[in-house]
């Protein structure tokens, strides 16, 4: 993906459907808890898996951020994991990306 492509959050696309909804926030939680119970903050672990990130986003936080097929995935120590995905990917194309993140995260 491009810096400059458009994203959506993944939020706006899955909460239309409940069993999307709680697999995304399922996943969401068990991220973060994976990069704790390594003992490792997420950046840490998202370079350690990713390599080095595409780019960094400052705002009121620092985002290091990875593209990873149509997933854009903004990492932060302070705030957490955010995943947006290329503007005009469906709900089913989203859910197999964010389970291949998750997949890649945890192998």
């Amino acid at each position: 993906m491009k810096r400059n492509e458009n994203t959506n959050p993944v939020t706006v696309i899955v909460w239309s459907d409940k069993n999307a909804s709680e697999r995304y926030l399922k996943l969401m939680m068990d991220a973060h808890d994976f990069c704790h119970k390594a003992g490792l903050k997420p950046v840490q672990m998202h370079r350690k898996k990713f390599g080095k990130q595409n780019f960094c986003f400052v705002g009121e936080f620092r985002y290091w951020v990875w593209d990873i097929d149509v997933l854009r995935l903004y990492i932060s120590n302070n705030k957490g994991i955010c995943f947006e995905v290329k503007s005009g990917t469906d709900i089913q194309k989203t859910m197999e990306v964010l389970e291949k993140y998750y997949k890649l995260l945890t192998t």
